[in-house]
């Protein structure tokens, strides 16, 4: 294997007078070598392999989508010098342009696409004898470890042009290109030619290579060039597509160099022999596009491409997958976007295990994207809400995915205990909206998409005025661009709260005047009950101050059971009752506003009745109306059954018939111990519901 092996390395450096080595340098001295897949390798002098270094994306790289072809600019191929090739008119034209030059001239808007380009800067510090790496830097990110003497320097720039589509901003094509830049090139050897592919092939039986690309039987038509005496063959790695210029006399199919900066046209012989090669071009984008229906990741995460469960800004798509064999969502993200995947896996590993937080189970990614996996739910917080104004049959099959059929207020109380939880963590989620908001197959809230999110410090209170969120969900410091914290997604969620109990309404009205409302600070809150309305006032408030924490907004009445605020009032009675100082003398005068006439032309003939049996009552007082109450509960079983009817069975009916006689009494009392700060109201917050 070795004698076989190192023949085949004997033709390789043959084949690469282009380097201006002699052979007898590069047999002694290069023995790290490099493949398109994006693998380092490393050779003994005899040929044997010693080690690999996989730095995790292939060195060249393309996507096409079906679209692709189909519009008026044809889309680039790249060439393994980083050229750039296009078909037009059932012809190849060689572009003035390299990739360097078209990533430099980015971003675009052109004919409704998106041009964006990006260039990433990377290097590697290996141990030349082992291949240990011991630095690495990428666009600043990591500082290079002290090196050891035998170590080697390799630089990496990768140059990423993407067209999106602007309406959608899903990603139409996109092409990469790693330049290597060794800093000892007699050291390297850049793996540019079909023969080092073929040669490379002996390593696989070593056993400690994955991917390795070999070119046989992957080669589509050939398009001859005429007088330039060469032909354009066009060839798969995987799933990526790129061109080469070969000279058609010589057997081995060297590689031309492309060397010519202008727009010249590569004329084929015939028309018959270019629309055979047209159509090779075509079939490779569909096959590379729609073929492979499921992408499968190494060991354990499948992504169903064929199965989209939602779609996000910046070409983000959510897809059916699995992992472990467990069903899952996955998200994919352009890898333009990787800091902010990598900033949102961060988030998730650390809220992790939370009922109301979206459980993150792994991360992969490949050239072109980020996926990461994550439970699968049965939709957001905005299906939900939908679903209200579905027909029967979509709305019978909509609830017929939950195992408990979900119910708002429970919801919402999932949601605040969530965020209350991200926030205990010193993170803010900076994008909270409806869209954000998954319900699980039990019917419970879950806070996800975490791509906003920041972790603050431990004694940090406040961050930066950089804008993150969604327009008509943000507060208005965001939109002031001033300083903000934890509590601009209290203000979201208030907004998302009155969003779900009103079925789809804003507080801050349509969408388009929604900013301008909440600057103005012009909001209408009157769809939601009185609890509901106390709540969201308060989260909704102009000075983010004055809203209250997290924390508190799962504790607030609104989630209350009916026995707890039955009990709560029945026991402020009793202390009304027992306190003769400024305590009842206050409630009369700030809770009056409940009564809008006395007390007595709004309850029932039987229970007025009733009452007139056993004492006098101030049908203008509230502490006598609490009075009626507690008497009324403490002595249910004494009343007549007509009565009983009446008020209805203890404690939801009975709390609810006065609860419609007197809508806003409930949400007055609480205010009113809550501003006095009274002890019976720390109590009642902090307990069960």
């Amino acid at each position: 294997m070795k004698k076989t092996f190192l023949s085949l390395l004997c033709v390789l450096v043959q084949a690469m007078p282009n380097l201006g080595l002699n052979q007898e340098l590069i047999l002694v001295k290069c023995t790290q070598v490099s493949t398109l897949d994006g693998n380092i390798h490393a050779l003994d002098e005899s040929g044997e392999h010693k080690w690999s270094l996989n730095t995790g994306r292939p060195f060249l790289s393309s996507y096409y989508s079906e679209e692709a072809f189909k519009s008026k600019e044809s889309p680039y191929l790249l060439t393994l010098q980083g050229e750039l090739l296009s078909v037009s008119n059932s012809l190849f034209y060689k572009s003035a342009f390299s990739i360097k030059e078209l990533v430099d001239s980015c971003p675009t808007i052109k004919d409704q696409k998106l041009h964006l380009g990006e260039k990433r800067m990377r290097a590697y510090t290996f141990d030349s004898a082992t291949g240990e790496v011991l630095g690495y830097f990428e666009n600043y990110s990591r500082p290079f470890s002290e090196v050891k003497g035998t170590a080697i320097f390799v630089g990496m720039v990768d140059y990423l042009y993407s067209v999106l589509d602007l309406e959608s901003m899903e990603t139409i094509w996109n092409i990469t290109y790693t330049e290597i830049m060794p800093t000892h090139k007699e050291n390297f050897i850049v793996a540019d030619h079909t023969e080092f592919s073929v040669a490379v092939e002996a390593l696989k039986n070593f056993g400690s290579i994955t991917g390795i690309m070999s070119l046989e039987g992957e080669n589509l038509n050939r398009l001859p060039l005429g007088q330039e005496g060469a032909l354009v063959k066009v060839s798969a790695l995987g799933q990526n597509m790129y061109a080469q210029i070969i000279e058609s006399s010589t057997e081995g199919q060297k590689v031309f160099p492309l060397v010519k900066e202008t727009n010249q046209m590569l004329e084929g012989d015939t028309p018959q022999s270019t629309s055979v090669y047209l159509l090779g071009i075509l079939v490779l984008v569909v096959l590379a596009a729609f073929f492979p229906k499921q992408l499968q990741k190494p060991k354990s995460l499948t992504v169903d491409l064929d199965s989209v469960l939602g779609q996000g800004s910046q070409g983000t798509t959510v897809f059916e997958g699995t992992f472990q064999q467990r069903p899952v969502a996955v998200k994919r993200m352009l890898k333009n976007y990787i800091q902010e995947a990598k900033q949102e896996i961060q988030i998730l590993l650390k809220a992790d295990g939370h009922p109301n937080v979206v459980n993150f189970y792994a991360w992969e990614e490949d050239s072109t994207f980020v996926y990461i996996a994550f439970e699968k739910c049965c939709g957001t917080l905005s299906d939900f809400v939908e679903h209200f104004s579905m027909g029967k049959k979509k709305r019978k099959k909509f609830l017929a995915q939950f195992q408990h059929p979900p119910h708002k207020l429970s919801l919402l109380k999932g949601a605040a205990l969530g965020l209350a939880y991200i926030h205990s963590l010193n993170i803010v989620h900076r994008d909270i909206k409806p869209m954000n908001i998954l319900i699980d197959f039990q019917g419970n809230a879950k806070i996800a998409d975490m791509a906003s999110g920041k972790t603050l410090k431990t004694d940090q209170s406040s961050f930066g005025t950089k804008a993150y969120g969604s327009l008509g969900w943000q507060s208005p410091e965001v939109l002031l661009g001033l300083r903000r914290t934890k509590a601009v997604d209290v203000f979201s969620l208030g907004c998302t709260f009155y969003y779900c109990l009103t079925n789809g309404k804003h507080p801050f009205g349509e969408r388009i005047q929604r900013e301008t409302n909440i600057l103005n600070r012009n909001s209408d809150l009157s769809k939601v009950n009185s609890e509901a309305k106390h709540l969201i006032g308060q989260m909704i408030q102009f000075e983010s101050h004055l809203r209250p924490p997290a924390t508190y907004i799962a504790k607030h009445p609104l989630f209350w059971s009916y026995e707890k605020k039955l009990n709560f009032m029945l026991e402020l009675s009793d202390k009304l009752e027992t306190n003769k100082s400024s305590l009842e003398l206050n409630l009369e005068s700030e809770c009056k506003h409940v009564l809008k006439s006395p007390w007595n032309l709004t309850l029932d003939p039987l229970l007025l009745k009733n009452l007139g049996k056993y004492r006098r009552y101030n049908f203008t007082s509230v502490k006598d109306l609490l009075r009626v109450i507690r008497n009324k509960k403490n002595h249910y079983h004494e009343l007549p059954q007509e009565l009983k009817d009446k008020l209805g069975q203890v404690p939801e009916e009975f709390y609810r018939y006065f609860e419609c006689q007197f809508p806003e009494l409930f949400e007055a009392l609480y205010s009113f111990l809550e501003q006095k700060k009274d002890p019976l109201y720390k109590k009642y917050l902090n307990s069960v519901s």
